[in-house]
């Protein structure tokens, strides 16, 4: 009899803005970040996709979030000896939804 493996923790919250400054302060001096990718909107001009992905950081993760052509932005980071994948999720003026999810060092 084989069991499913566990699926990895995860948190869900919904952020203010002043919290997703926080959490991006906080990853900027925490955390090893490994991968950032940007959900955009079905409206996005191909334009905006390709120039603001150009050297994407924290700093530019966090003013594309605003933008109004943006969906999400998801970082995958190393901290505390895990892997973390957080989705950030706009969903109104200053409204954010956090997906967090933890997955076990390899």
């Amino acid at each position: 009899m084989s069991t499913e493996p566990e699926p990895p923790p995860t948190v869900e919250a919904e952020l203010t803005a002043e919290q997703v400054d926080d959490l991006f302060r906080d990853l900027t001096l925490c955390a090893a970040m490994q991968h950032i990718s940007v959900k955009f909107a079905t409206d996005a001009r191909p334009e905006d996709r390709s120039t603001l992905l150009d050297d994407l950081d924290l700093v530019k993760a966090r003013y594309l979030l605003d933008r109004v052509t943006t969906r999400a932005v998801q970082l995958r980071y190393d901290f505390d000896g895990a892997l973390w994948i957080d989705t950030v999720t706009r969903r109104g003026e200053g409204e954010y939804h956090l997906l967090r999810i933890q997955h076990a060092s390899t």
